[in-house]
């Protein structure tokens, strides 16, 4: 009433005065015990700021610290997968979307936290597919142990500088690979699938030097043309939102 034109507060001053005169006339009960305007609006003004009060930040999503948190166990377990950066852009819409590769599953190098996709040997993944910033995907293979077959070859390296005897062999096994992938931004699960070696042993064999000295055994890859293949769907046409 406070905020009307003056006509009208002396309108309702007025209505007032004439209902107490008519309570007090007709013997009505006291009205003491009713709140003025002043303290109905006081009591308004308290209730509409306790509603505007800012409600708690919700707590950060938590991000995996390593390959093998982004990807999980060989086993999917969504409990057991933090996203692999929860500010990258999500994996909706058309494509082209981007992705990185992990390989060395199920044993990922904890610290691990770059992609595999440069490395030398197969599978790799096209450069138009590479992310400029942050990828939408993360591919995580994995070898199927349980597929591991015959021994394909022997790879046989000489020392540098030795006396051209051969130092090291390390055996390759023709083997199966299963592949996961994921929302970078959430964790979430899109596909998974599997694919056998492809490549010929020769190819297979470890070529960084850690690899050789490390290698109790070695297994044939997957080739490129296969995985590309396979992932094209989900990189370069519509997610299905």
């Amino acid at each position: 009433m406070a905020r009307g034109p003056r006509g009208g507060w002396l309108r309702v001053v007025v209505s007032v005065g004439i209902l107490v005169a008519l309570a007090g006339c007709s013997g009505a009960s006291d009205d003491s015990d009713k709140a003025s305007p002043q303290e109905a609006a006081t009591a308004r003004k308290s209730s509409a700021t306790v509603s505007r009060s800012p409600s708690p930040s919700p707590s950060p999503t938590p991000s995996a610290d390593s390959i093998a948190q982004a990807c999980g166990d060989t086993q999917f377990d969504a409990d057991d997968v933090l996203p692999w950066n929860p500010a990258a852009p999500a994996y909706t819409g058309g494509g082209t979307h981007s992705v990185t590769l992990f390989k060395g599953g199920p044993d990922f190098d904890e610290s691990g936290t770059e992609s595999d996709a440069e490395a030398d040997d197969e599978p790799k993944l096209p450069d138009k597919w590479a992310s400029s910033s942050e990828p939408e995907l993360i591919v995580c293979e994995f070898l199927a142990k349980e597929s591991v077959g015959g021994q394909l070859i022997t790879c046989e390296y000489e020392e540098l500088g030795g006396d051209g005897s051969v130092s090291t062999r390390v055996p390759v096994y023709s083997a199966g690979y299963s592949y996961r992938v994921l929302e970078a931004k959430t964790g979430r699960l899109v596909d998974t699938f599997n694919l056998n070696g492809s490549v010929s042993g020769w190819d297979s064999c470890p070529v960084e030097q850690s690899d050789i000295a490390s290698s109790e055994a070695a297994y044939q890859h997957v080739s490129s043309r296969d995985l590309t293949k396979r992932l094209r769907s989900l990189i370069e046409g519509p997610t299905g939102d």
